[in-house]
């Protein structure tokens, strides 16, 4: 993954929270597959999800970082979120 001229690697699991001014763009390698799942949200809605579920944690889509901020998922994190 190719981020604001960074590239960081990408396993199963990882979860990056991509901002509005953020440049990226993906390469393969021969090693295996990529599959991408995309959820876009209005500034808005974002805004309403982040203030509902608030946990004291920093704004995932803060921009005062260079890089976005970035999960990994555990097998189970990963089979509940296919489930929705």
């Amino acid at each position: 993954h190719h981020i604001n001229g960074t590239t960081m690697p990408l396993s199963k699991g990882h979860l990056v929270f991509i901002r509005c001014n953020d440049v990226h763009g993906f390469s393969g390698s021969r090693e295996g597959s990529l599959t991408v799942a995309n959820a876009a949200f209005e500034e808005s809605t974002w805004i309403y999800l982040s203030q509902r579920y608030r946990t004291g944690k920093r704004n995932l889509l803060a921009a005062d970082t260079p890089l976005p901020h970035t999960l990994f998922l555990d097998p189970t994190q990963l089979t509940e979120l296919g489930r929705m």
